[in-house]
């Protein structure tokens, strides 16, 4: 078979294989660029790894058609996907925080601010976000002030020093118990509806 049949016949066989395969195949055959286009990685691969890549993708179809994937076979596939899921997560988290921030506008962050949310419609889309506070104790302060505190002050804090926010509220703004309680924000959620749904 000729070089122009072989690399025919490679690119013809990853359009059967899904993408895991693909970055299996960028890993052997292209490990410098993971996001090169599959059929540039075959058009530049060097002549004498033509017929053992065409082996191998002939392989990979029949191991799927025949659903006689080794455990090997299979985390292997799975280890691509997972890598580029962590890689989408990333992204996804932080654009999601930025839209979160820009829709709620500074409202999350405040003191004892436990929850603030926002809900816009824009186009045909309804959007939803979402972002909670959770109410820490500074370990340090909280030892140094514990003994000054008022019994009010004392049954917010629960055993493992983290605060009952429904208790806290109630306490007067300059209660000693302030000095020692911070916030943590947590990831905000995003949520969309399609109005035409």
């Amino acid at each position: 078979m000729n070089e122009f049949s072989l690399r025919k016949k490679i690119r013809d066989g990853l359009e059967q294989l899904p993408e895991s395969n693909h970055n299996i195949f960028r890993r052997m055959y292209s490990p410098e660029n993971m996001m090169a286009n599959i059929y540039d990685v075959v058009d530049r691969m060097s002549e004498d790894k033509l017929s053992w890549a065409l082996f191998q993708v002939e392989r990979s179809i029949d191991l799927r058609k025949e659903n006689k994937m080794t455990l090997e076979d299979k985390i292997k596939e799975w280890v691509p996907i997972a890598e580029k899921l962590k890689e989408t997560k990333k992204i996804e988290m932080a654009l999601r925080v930025e839209i979160c921030e820009e829709m709620i506008n500074g409202t999350a962050g405040k003191p004892l601010t436990t929850k603030a949310k926002a809900v816009v419609n824009i186009g045909n889309m309804k959007v939803d976000a979402n972002s909670k506070t959770s109410l820490k104790i500074d370990q340090e302060i909280y030892d140094d002030i514990e003994e000054e505190l008022s019994p009010e002050a004392l049954q917010c804090i629960k055993n493992t020093k983290s605060v009952i926010k429904s208790k806290i509220e109630n306490l007067a703004d300059d209660d000693d118990l302030f000095d020692a309680v911070y916030e943590v924000p947590a990831t905000p959620t995003l949520s969309v509806k399609y109005l035409d749904e």
